[in-house]
């Protein structure tokens, strides 16, 4: 969370920290009016994502701007894997990428292979 809340001041820090599952994005859009883009934008969606309950979504965005995973439109389609539904797909285990890479894209995470 310090790496959402690093670039907002420690009053807006602790506005959105109080946040809680009642909470509207009306009251996001308050706490967050006068913060500069893009730093808005990014605490916002993150937020957002956490106030849905999607907490995966928040993690990726937040790994998206750590450079832990990558944009998927920053990506040369060579390296993308096709993949197709049959007994193949059925094997392959979350957390065992075999030295490939996850990427985020618009479509969700998608897998690479290893270079």
């Amino acid at each position: 969370m310090d790496h959402v809340l690093r670039d907002v001041t420690r009053s807006v820090a602790r506005r959105l920290e109080a946040l809680d599952a009642r909470s509207s994005t009306k009251e996001l859009d308050a706490i967050l009016s006068d913060v500069a883009e893009p730093t808005r934008q990014f605490v916002y969606s993150v937020f957002n994502l956490l106030l849905a309950g999607n907490y995966d979504a928040a993690q990726d965005q937040v790994d998206l701007s750590l450079g832990r995973i990558s944009s998927l439109e920053k990506i040369d389609e060579s390296g993308l894997l096709e993949v197709k539904d049959g007994e193949d797909i059925r094997r392959l285990r979350i957390g065992e990428s075999g030295g490939a890479k996850l990427v985020h894209g618009s479509g969700g995470i998608v897998l690479l292979r290893a270079a």
